[in-house]
C-alpha cells in the first residue's frame, strides 16, 4: 500500500543551517521506504550547506495547538533536477515524545530558545 503526505512549505537543514527551501512537498511510504519530492525555492539554494550531512527535511505543523517541526533524516545525496528533490528519507522523527512537556522529539519543545521565539537560523 501507497501512503503520501503533501504539504505547502519545508527546508532542508544542516543543523541550523538551511540548505534549500522548498514550496510543496509529497512524502510517500511504499512498504518501509520513505520518499521526498519536493520543488525547490529559486534563488534559496545553499550548495555548501546542500553538500554537509546529516541534512534533515523539516516542515511544519501544529500539534494541539503548538506549532512544532516534523523531521525526515535524508539518507542520501541531494541532486536538484529542474527545480525538483527527490531523495530517499528516513522515517519521520516527530512521532517519537520528548521531554516531560510531552511535544515530539525534534520540536520546539527540545529548544528553550525556539520556544521563545528566538530565531536559531543566522539566514
Amino acid at each position: 500500500m501507497v501512503r503520501a503526505l503533501t504539504g505547502v512549505v519545508g527546508v532542508i537543514r544542516w543543523g541550523y543551517y538551511n540548505a534549500v527551501a522548498v514550496e510543496g512537498y509529497t512524502i510517500t511510504r511504499t512498504g518501509g521506504t520513505y520518499t521526498l519530492v519536493a520543488r525547490v525555492v529559486p534563488g534559496l539554494i545553499n550548495a555548501l550547506n546542500l553538500s554537509m550531512r546529516p541534512l534533515v527535511f523539516v516542515t511544519p505543523f501544529l500539534w494541539e495547538g503548538r506549532q512544532v517541526e516534523w523531521t525526515w533524516p535524508i539518507l542520501e545525496d541531494c541532486t536538484i533536477r529542474e527545480g525538483e528533490i527527490r531523495v530517499r528519507v528516513g522515517a519521520p522523527d516527530a512521532w517519537r515524545q520528548g521531554g516531560d512537556d510531552g511535544l515530539p522529539r525534534g520540536t520546539a519543545g527540545d529548544n528553550p530558545d525556539r520556544a521563545r521565539g528566538r530565531r536559531m537560523d543566522p539566514h
